[in-house]
């Protein structure tokens, strides 16, 4: 971090600084979440015509950004869709929200799911926003229970663990009864830090026969050709599960070779940096998509085989991630997994999967 500056800011004088010291070989940027991916597809990719591909960008202001902006991983306008779905199906129909102030992903999924979830016949009985920075926002979540709502949905990137330890302390204060208490959480919520630091009251177990606590994230079919050779290929690397979006970037990173070696046959190299980088920009959708004639080639058949085939022609690239179909907009649709947290019988929890549902 520089200073006191947001993660959008952050990303725009990272990128402005590769750019100035790669000038006359960097082709492109691989980036992260939502606001760090906007500020730099705002500030340093649009103006300067360099593609840009996220692995885990998912706001949906983000659809349409730019031109030479791409992304593996879908808006959340879908995952808002599968969390209210799945929200009203397990007896949830009044919901209150947290919502980390200032930060774009979890302002904006919060919005979707509001309109999602009323949509579906459910209430919104209070919502609290709490910055990042914030100390003392007892006041505020003291009023999630006002209306006894059947859960609560986080919607946040960093403060997920915070908030369940005060909800812990305010509920033994207020008498608020804990074998009542649901969570909700988005996609940045499956982490190992809810998992080791939040209270396991509140995540395990169930109540009126439902999970007590339930996510979602995008997350392709694990029976896919592709997904199985990019989980196999994974686990005997690090010898352990790959997390959520592992295998969005695994799949960029094949997008972004492919972008370039087609740009390559037709002609394109380092010699004109500036035409090289428009080539694979627009090689970077030709790909992906699914067009009259083209095969659909899965990543399964490894990077020389991949290399051959896009060197002839055009294809529909198949990922580890599954539809690797990028838009107009710059978008791709995906599937979405339902996980719950359990304890194995040692206390040592993890999240498992209980289904995988398309938006």
């Amino acid at each position: 971090p520089l200073g006191e500056l947001t993660r959008e800011e952050n990303a725009a004088i990272i990128g402005k600084n590769l750019l100035q010291t790669n000038a006359d070989v960097l082709v492109g940027f691989i980036s992260s979440f939502s606001s760090s991916s906007r500020g730099l597809a705002v500030n340093v990719s649009d103006p300067n015509h360099i593609p840009q591909i996220s692995g885990s960008s998912t706001a949906n202001s983000n659809s349409g950004l730019s031109p030479y902006f791409h992304r593996l991983a879908p808006p959340d306008r879908f995952q808002a869709k599968i969390i209210a779905k799945k929200a009203i199906s397990t007896g949830v129909t009044s919901m209150a929200i947290v919502i980390e102030e200032g930060d774009v992903y979890s302002e904006e999924l919060a919005e979707a799911v509001i309109t999602e979830f009323i949509s579906f016949g459910g209430a919104i009985t209070n919502v609290a926003f709490i910055a990042a920075d914030e100390t003392d926002y007892i006041q505020k979540l003291s009023g999630l229970y006002a209306e006894n709502p059947d859960a609560v949905f986080l919607s946040m990137v960093s403060l997920f663990v915070d908030v369940l330890n005060e909800i812990n302390n305010l509920s033994n204060t207020l008498g608020i009864d804990q074998s009542k208490l649901r969570f909700i959480l988005p996609d940045a919520g499956i982490s190992g830090n809810v998992l080791e630091q939040s209270p396991p009251q509140f995540l395990l177990g169930q109540v009126n026969g439902f999970p007590r606590t339930f996510g979602t994230a995008p997350w392709p079919d694990r029976n896919s050709p592709g997904y199985q050779s990019f989980d196999s290929k994974f686990k005997a690397k690090y010898g352990f599960e790959p997390a959520v979006f592992g295998a969005s970037y695994y799949d960029l990173v094949y997008v972004y070779a492919l972008a370039i070696e087609r740009s390559y046959t037709q002609g394109f190299d380092l010699s004109n940096i500036e035409a090289f980088r428009e080539a694979i920009n627009t090689n970077i959708r030709l790909i992906t998509n699914g067009n009259s004639g083209e095969q659909t080639i899965g990543v399964e058949i490894g990077w020389k085989n991949l290399k051959a085939i896009v060197s002839i022609g055009d294809i529909n690239f198949e990922g580890a991630s599954g539809n690797c179909d990028i838009d107009n907009l710059g978008d791709v649709v995906t599937n979405y997994d339902i996980l719950t947290i359990v304890d194995d019988g040692s206390g040592q929890l993890s999240f498992i999967t209980i289904e995988n549902l398309a938006p």
